[in-house]
């Protein structure tokens, strides 16, 4: 896991995000190099989904929910599209 802005991020915040990480079944890579295209796709799309529930379950700031996105470290499907997941 890296975090784009350590220096910011108090470390507890970033043990936080890594606990979160960890402990999430949807966050698991083992199977991923073994996935079709269209299985990855579905995966990042559930990955996406299980962020956003735990934004709104553990009420992570903005800058939280970057460090989250950066945490899981994956090239899913609303990547570049950050902001539509802003309040």
């Amino acid at each position: 896991m890296r975090f784009g802005r350590c220096c910011n991020a108090l470390p507890r915040t970033q043990e936080r995000i890594r606990r979160l990480v960890a402990q999430e079944p949807v966050f698991d890579y083992t199977q991923r190099p073994f996935l079709a295209r269209t299985d990855r796709f579905a995966a990042g799309v559930t990955m996406v989904k299980r962020m956003m529930e735990l934004k709104l379950e553990h009420n992570l700031s903005v800058d939280e929910f970057d460090d989250l996105r950066e945490a899981v470290g994956e090239i899913h499907p609303y990547a570049r599209r950050p902001s539509a997941f802003r309040k």
